[in-house]
């Protein structure tokens, strides 16, 4: 909160008026109307008397405070997404900067705000995405170097999956050399505390997020052995690891959409029209299907938003934008099958 809300509200806590205020001071009225409003600032020499008048501390005063809660940061977070949505990115980027300026250490909020405007500018389409980009990347740096190694971590292992494609081999390796080896699984203990207190919610939670987390990891990985199997020309390698790709979505009750992604992989990477074609038919009707995680029984105590309809929708504008103008399906753009299917989807919307 600004110093002008602060005086607002607990002015009216105590339940005095602007008069009262001005009287106990030793100030005008219109001096007391004109903080409130933000127009003008308490001069330095009566902010003791003020403090203590509103019955807080200076720092409190001042709104000297480095950290927002994990509740702030995520309604921040949330109306971004929602004004990006109403008034255009680059209206959002403004105003999720100028509350980073207004929290420069707070790097939960950084790191927040930096993967929420990253993301929109895939689900969106902006233009000059460099010029963004540039300016997200050195966010991430920055909670790259601070205090806390969870989150330090965390962003230092998505710097690294940038500088690796773009081929910045010896700035990624520099932050592997960061990263710690460890075997502690520091949730999976704090899950067993809480299961030993009887909070089972909490440990059930715990838990979820791990499953959620760690079956993720598990298709990142097969992707990624997809690629090395398709680079030595083993095909049936990497047929087989879509069919676990899709296998794991099912087992795991995940978002229909990851079950299609390993064989789309294949499908664009060989140039396989037909394939590609095929697989687009069925792939693209399952990103608008709504998944609702907490319906499944392996996730029911996430607290987490459904991906909802409109987001689905904005994601699959953006594979078509992403189809539409990426050089990897140039043999696809000019096929009949592949122009009527984007047509189809480029009316509905």
């Amino acid at each position: 909160m600004k110093i002008n809300e602060i005086i607002k509200l607990k002015r009216k806590e105590l339940d005095l008026t602007q008069e009262q205020m001005a009287e106990y001071l030793g100030v005008t009225t219109p001096a007391v109307n004109k903080w409130e409003k933000g127009n003008s600032y308490p001069d330095i020499i009566i902010l003791p008397a003020l403090a203590r008048l509103l019955k807080v501390d200076l720092n409190t005063l001042l709104s000297f405070n480095d950290e927002l809660t994990d509740q702030e940061i995520g309604k921040f977070t949330n109306d971004l997404v929602t004004i990006i949505d109403a008034k255009g990115y680059d209206e959002g980027f403004k105003i999720a900067m100028d509350k980073i300026y207004n929290y420069p250490n707070c790097y939960k909020l950084i790191y927040s705000v930096s993967s929420t405007l990253q993301g929109a500018l895939f689900m969106y389409g902006v233009e000059d995405k460099d010029k963004y980009e540039k300016q997200i990347e050195k966010l991430f740096e920055r909670v790259g170097k601070c205090n806390n190694p969870e989150l330090c971590n965390h962003v230092n292992s998505l710097l690294i999956s940038k500088y690796i494609q773009r081929k910045e081999y010896d700035s990624a390796q520099k932050l592997i050399d960061t990263l710690p080896n460890t075997s502690i699984n520091k949730k999976q203990i704090q899950a067993n505390l809480y299961i030993k207190q009887g909070k089972l919610s909490e440990a059930s939670e715990i838990l979820e997020q791990e499953l959620l987390f760690m079956t993720n990891n598990i298709q990142t990985a097969l992707l990624s052995m997809i690629d090395i199997a398709l680079q030595e020309s083993r095909y049936e390698d990497a047929i087989v690891y879509a069919d676990k790709i899709q296998q794991t979505a099912e087992i795991y009750q995940l978002w229909d959409y990851n079950k299609y992604i390993g064989h789309y992989q294949i499908a664009i990477k060989t140039k396989d029209k037909q394939k590609s074609i095929d697989i687009l038919k069925v792939m693209l009707p399952s990103i608008r299907k709504l998944w609702t995680i907490s319906n499944s029984p392996l996730y029911k105590h996430i607290k987490s938003k459904d991906v909802d309809n409109k987001m689905g929708l904005i994601m699959l504008n953006s594979i078509i934008r992403e189809l539409e103008t990426s050089e990897e399906a140039d043999f696809l753009k000019r096929d009949p099958k592949f122009i009527e299917l984007l047509n189809e989807y480029k009316a509905e919307n």
